[in-house]
């Protein structure tokens, strides 16, 4: 076919608009589905694929119609509002959901052929009229309902693919009423504890500064000072409903909590200000002062010893037999974990320390402080007079000596607490004293009766007495911490309480929580000192 030269003109017009159509065609088909400022860039890996190219803004990542499963998603925000990110996290085959991440790092896995299956997503510090919306294609089903900010999209329990999903960023509109009211909005800011004019007695470590705080714009940050040194940030973006309810319109107020621990220990003893900064993404700030006071006295000594750490190390690994827990079973401990535990320099933060408690008596616990402790703890409830009289009969702290007796009854509710028949006559063993694992009643209940302890009392003293005269109060050891009756480094791989490398630090946690339940011990601490 033979055409003119106007109608070859012709020709490349209509291409030339055809071609534009199409283009502008397929814009309006990719174009962000949001009609929000911040934007939302997302990039899957596939099964066969591997990583996608990213997109963004509603469109579809993944694959449809392919029976090819998500294997792993990375999440990011551009132009987000101040203070604003995104957290996610993924529901994985055989796993189950995954550790939260968020910004742009790897939800679900790479190359374990795993697929993922549900997906969470939530904005943090976004003002109240953001939400995060998403939708995932999952098999056998299709295309789910959307979902929103931190609700699950997907399935768990079904064993079905995500095969595809699509995430945006949507923006309630707001009135001009709504906006004037908002940027009209004072910032607020209250501090829950500690209250004014809080007294800081020994045996306190760190102190909690809880409170909440709201902006117009949301809060950027919150600061912690002391006397005008700052100290610190705090943890902000804690859920506050009740604060949302009481005083609603401001930005991100459901999440206005905010939580710090001050380390008190570099404070010298007397009256200081603490100063809480609120910082609002707009710039605006609010303050409010604390007065607190130390009142430390010193409670804190070393022992010397005559060897190096590295010594110890060797005389635990070739004399001591310590274990460790792996797997569910014991095995020998390697020198690097040993090493650990035995260096004291590891456990001096505020938690750790306990470890150097003196076990010996201490003032200050009263018979009420023990049957607090004791209250609904089966044949030890209301036993604290006994323990009490115990302990000081027998040069023993009796936070120790509870917890001790605590831990070996199950909390007052073991066969060898209720009490065992031997011989005709019923024996009681509270501290698992003689109670060999290879038949723990038959050889705890016969220890108790060669020692008499036909009750509850008699088992409490008689325990208390063997505690102080084989560990505590030994004239030759000295084992008044619960270091010191793990590691023994009077005598290292002598006498020593455990084989277990964790025994000590694993007797903190009952330790330190019985004690910060006591208004007013007399806490002192023996922290060993290696050449």
């Amino acid at each position: 076919m033979n055409f003119t030269k106007d109608m070859k003109f012709s020709v490349r017009v209509f291409i030339m608009i055809s071609s534009l159509f199409l283009v502008f065609s397929f814009y309006n088909i990719v174009k962000a589905d949001t009609n929000s400022d911040v934007h939302i860039t997302y990039q899957g890996h596939v099964q066969n694929v591997g990583w996608q190219n990213s997109t963004n803004d509603g469109q579809v990542e993944g694959t449809v119609g392919k029976s090819l499963r998500l294997e792993a998603l990375k999440i990011s925000l551009s132009n987000a509002v101040p203070g604003m990110y995104i957290t996610y996290q993924a529901h994985v085959q055989n796993i189950g959901w995954m550790n939260q991440v968020g910004d742009s790092k790897e939800a679900g896995t790479v190359g374990k052929s795993l697929r993922l299956e549900a997906i969470k997503i939530k904005l943090n510090n976004a003002p109240a009229n953001y939400h995060v919306k998403y939708q995932v294609h999952v098999q056998n089903i299709g295309w789910m309902d959307w979902v929103q900010d931190g609700q699950v999209a997907g399935t768990t329990g079904k064993s079905l693919r995500a095969e595809a999903i699509r995430i945006k960023i949507v923006k309630d509109q707001q009135t001009s009423q709504q906006q004037n009211q908002t940027q009209n909005l004072q910032p607020r800011i209250c501090v829950d504890t500690p209250t004014n004019n809080i007294v800081i007695k020994n045996g306190t470590n760190q102190i909690p500064v809880v409170g909440w705080a709201l902006n117009s714009s949301g809060i950027k940050s919150v600061q912690i000072s002391v006397d005008g040194a700052y100290k610190g940030n705090a943890n902000i973006g804690l859920s506050r409903p009740d604060v949302n309810k009481a005083i609603p319109g401001y930005t991100n107020g459901v999440n206005s909590g905010f939580s710090y621990n001050l380390d008190v220990n570099p404070l010298q003893n007397g009256e200081h200000t603490l100063t809480i900064n609120a910082i609002g993404n707009n710039g605006n700030t609010i303050a409010q002062n604390i007065k607190i006071s130390k009142s430390f006295t010193s409670n804190q000594e070393n022992t010397q010893y005559n060897l190096s750490i590295q010594q110890m190390v060797d005389l635990q690994i070739n004399n001591g037999e310590p274990v460790m827990e792996s797997d569910g079973n014991w095995v020998n401990a390697d020198r690097n974990t040993v090493q650990h535990y035995v260096d004291t320099a590891n456990f001096k933060d505020s938690y750790g320390i306990y470890e150097f408690l003196r076990l010996d008596y201490i003032n200050g616990i009263t018979v009420n402080d023990l049957n607090n402790i004791l209250s609904g703890k089966g044949v030890l409830s209301g036993k604290g007079a006994q323990f009490l009289d115990a302990a000081k009969q027998n040069n023993v702290n009796p936070i120790y000596l509870v917890s001790h007796a605590l831990l070996e009854t199950g909390n007052g509710y073991s066969r060898l607490a209720t009490g065992i028949e031997v011989s005709g006559k019923t024996v009681y063993n509270l501290f698992g004293i003689g109670a060999y694992d290879s038949n723990a009643n038959y050889h705890g209940s016969m220890y108790a009766y060669t020692k008499g302890w036909f009750s509850v009392d008699q088992a409490i003293y008689g325990g208390a007495q063997w505690i102080s005269s084989d560990y505590i109060n030994n004239s030759r050891y000295k084992q008044n911490t619960l270091y010191k009756m793990r590691w023994n480094p009077a005598s290292p791989a002598n006498h020593q309480y455990a084989t277990d490398v964790r025994w000590a630090y694993n007797q903190v946690s009952n330790i330190k929580r019985l004690t910060d339940m006591v208004e007013n011990p007399t806490l002192k601490f023996d922290i060993p000192q290696y050449k």
